[in-house]
């Protein structure tokens, strides 16, 4: 099989949709000879929002460590083959095409048709085979997710609950909170996120009888237009990369996990400093000021505006937005449209996209100057003298960054 030929393959995939529960991928893994379950100190991470950048603080130190070190994230946004990663390092398209030719084969053998995720999945541990450390990020949820195979020892991290993927995972953050802790099993070791009371208290009850470590919470924040530094108990001063008041909580969140792993305090600090998680807060140009952002459920709307109004206090905002349907864009439109200059809307390339057109009436509706536009005209509407936020499903973040560059 060809990368060109795997593609095709994981694309038709994608087109029969999500298969629920656990017994498809399992018959899968069975046939492959259980991969999952020889990886060795399995990090998993489930939660709404800070998966990403919670791996990204982790992987980033234990690479400093010289630890060999498997990733698997999602979804992508610049390159279909970084969401595996070994060693730092995106998987070549041709490894990847021989995973899939397995996952294939072995798929065929069991009369059973894998979601895009299961396979893209499989290929994730397969390729593990051999790393020191291996983390893995859910997809959605937890319990019934196909990253929820592992039955070994591992350490799970619960990063920050909120209201996202209601129609799966249910309509409370109690709901979502126990669906994310599905990923626990009797050896495993919790790490848990700042949370609501009310997340947390469902945490409590389904970790009862693990150990369970909460990340502490950071103090003495403080920002530069490059750096973010904090203290974490005995820890002061750490300094970090990557942007957005919310990270130094992520940083903590990581910092845990890996005090739990037993990694030294310089190669924590390293990491910490060195990680990078494109698209959250990012700056994509200084000149002209550009920020994209991930932002596409209310918390995170709410987490954009904390860090537009903190780096940058009393400025507006050019914003650019691209969601999907099934997200709470009204929660958009109502958080943001106080910072706005003006907003230009675009619909992502993506069958479950919000028209620019309808997005735009949202943001009208809350006294912003809105208006709907082609993705291809995004270069002409930025501004040097002004500050551009682009927010949204990642799908329209990369189709952003491109139009950016060009």
């Amino acid at each position: 099989m060809t990368p060109e030929q795997s593609l095709n393959y994981i694309e038709k995939l994608k087109k029969r949709g999500i298969v629920p529960g656990l017994g498809q991928m399992q018959k899968l893994m069975s046939r492959l000879g259980d991969p999952q379950n020889s990886l060795k100190n399995v990090i998993h991470i489930a939660g709404t929002n800070g998966k990403g950048s919670v791996g990204a603080f982790i992987e980033a130190a234990l690479l400093n460590t010289g630890a060999s070190v498997g990733r698997y994230s999602s979804p992508a946004v610049f390159s279909y083959f970084e969401i595996i990663r070994k060693n730092g390092k995106d998987i070549a398209p041709q490894t990847f095409a021989e995973l899939i030719s397995k996952i294939k084969d072995a798929a065929e053998a069991e009369d059973i048709s894998p979601s895009a995720f299961e396979a893209e999945t499989a290929a994730a541990f397969l390729y593990f085979s051999g790393c020191e450390y291996c983390i893995i990020e859910a997809g959605l949820g937890g319990r019934g997710d196909s990253t929820n195979v592992i039955d070994t020892a591992k350490t799970a991290v619960i990063t920050s609950v909120s209201l996202d993927h209601m129609n799966i995972l249910g309509s409370t953050i109690e709901e979502i909170a126990a669906e994310k802790c599905g990923i626990f099993n009797d050896k495993t070791t919790v790490v848990v996120s700042t949370q609501t009371s009310e997340a947390e208290r469902v945490i409590r009850e389904k970790a009862e009888g693990l150990p369970v470590i909460f990340a502490q919470t950071p103090e003495n924040i403080s920002f530069s237009n490059s750096k973010t530094w904090f203290d974490l108990g005995p820890m002061k001063n750490i300094e970090i990369s990557l942007f957005g008041t919310f990270q130094p909580f992520n940083a903590a969140a990581a910092v845990s996990v890996l005090q739990s792993l037993g990694i030294a305090e310089e190669s924590i600090r390293n990491g910490l400093k060195n990680a990078v998680w494109r698209g959250r807060f990012d700056t994509v140009s200084h000149e002209p000021l550009i920020i994209a952002d991930g932002a596409h459920n209310r918390q995170a709307f709410y987490e954009l505006r904390k860090s537009l109004e903190a780096y940058f206090p009393g400025k507006k905002f050019i914003f650019v937005a691209g969601v999907l349907a099934d997200k709470d864009y009204r929660a958009a439109a109502k958080i943001l449209s106080p910072l706005a200059e003006k907003v230009y809307t675009v619909t992502p390339d993506n069958p479950r996209a919000l028209s620019a057109q309808k997005l735009a009436e949202e943001f009208t509706k809350c006294g912003a100057d809105a208006d709907p536009i082609d993705i291809s005209r995004i270069g002409s509407i930025i501004q040097n003298d002004k500050i551009t936020a682009a927010f949204g499903s990642l799908s329209f973040l990369n189709k952003f960054y491109e139009a950016v560059k060009e």
